[in-house]
């Protein structure tokens, strides 16, 4: 007896049809694939069907020049891909606020200043507008409320957090620069800063008081408390101010030309000589709709402030 066969339909050309396969298809394998790899194992190639790549498979680099970081994720055979992951546009590294680059994916805004060796990076809630270098000026402004002031009679919700641009400075120093603000509003003003963390830190200003002096003024804030010292009355033009570091002391000055200095504020914020601290500019508009400060004749020399009362 023969044996029994299944009538299949037959083709166009008045032949059977092939049989349909259930076996699967095999995977193609590169002549990479077949390379042995030494200890190859999970998704490395040459480590079974799972670890083999499918040709024409590409994994993306992150593009060149971007903050991106990688992460890897998994294909259902196994392989590994690239997948970037974009860092907060609104945080920094540090995860202090910050705002992008209008029309541009990079976070950083960092600028660079005439008479600075180094960039300034802004921190804070984002000012209006973004800073401005002119010539050897550095103008910025101040939206309405922008402050940095802690009242000692207890904190503030939420804290007042003006954008400062400042940059970390190690060692003996001395930061000075002529300071103008649109005085317009009570304590309009621009700052030059000192900062340690949210509850150390210092500034000095050029400042319209409630009476409609402008005049220099001091903050020195230890342990999340400020206090508050109204000095000499200035020229609505503004005037000269420094900060100097010498170890853990600092000394803050101003002067009408630049010159010759009369001391404002001589003082510990309880920080050892090792301690980093970074120093920059801010511009506050605290009680007003917002202003703008120029900080121009920008100096910075790593010296150390031998004498805080001659005038030097």
């Amino acid at each position: 007896m023969g044996r029994a066969t299944t009538d299949r339909p037959a083709d166009r050309r008045g032949q059977r049809a092939p049989r349909h396969s259930t076996r699967r298809p095999r995977l193609r394998r590169t002549a990479e694939d077949r390379r042995p790899r030494p200890g190859g194992q999970g998704c490395e190639p040459g480590a079974g069907t799972a670890g083999r790549r499918l040709t024409g498979a590409v994994r993306r680099p992150a593009r060149r020049g971007s903050s991106r970081d990688t992460r890897t994720a998994h294909t259902s055979v196994g392989c590994s891909i690239a997948r970037t992951r974009g860092v907060h546009p609104a945080r920094g590294h540090d995860g202090s606020r910050r705002r992008p680059v209008r029309g541009s994916s990079v976070t950083s805004r960092s600028r660079s200043c005439p008479g600075l060796p180094f960039p300034l990076e802004p921190y804070g809630a984002a000012a209006p507008g973004d800073p401005d270098v002119t010539g050897t000026a550095l103008r910025l402004t101040a939206g309405a409320g922008a402050d940095l002031f802690l009242d000692p009679r207890g904190a503030e919700s939420p804290r007042p957090d003006a954008e400062r641009w400042t940059a970390p400075v190690d060692g003996d120093f001395q930061l000075q620069a002529h300071v103008a603000a649109g005085f317009v509003a009570d304590f309009d003003s621009g700052v030059l800063l000192g900062w340690f963390d949210d509850d150390t830190w210092f500034k000095v200003c050029a400042e319209r008081d409630p009476a409609g002096i402008t005049r220099v003024v001091s903050v020195v804030t230890r342990d999340g408390a400020s206090d508050d010292c109204d000095s000499s009355p200035i020229d609505s033009s503004g005037t000269h101010l420094r900060i100097s570091r010498m170890g853990g002391a600092f000394a803050l000055h101003a002067s009408p030309d630049g010159a010759r200095w009369s001391m404002i504020r001589y003082f510990s914020v309880g920080r050892s000589a090792a301690e980093t601290l970074q120093v920059g500019f801010v511009a506050q508009s605290p009680a007003g709709s917002g202003t703008w400060a120029t900080f121009s004749d920008i100096r910075f020399t790593r010296t150390t402030l031998l004498e805080v009362r001659d005038g030097s």
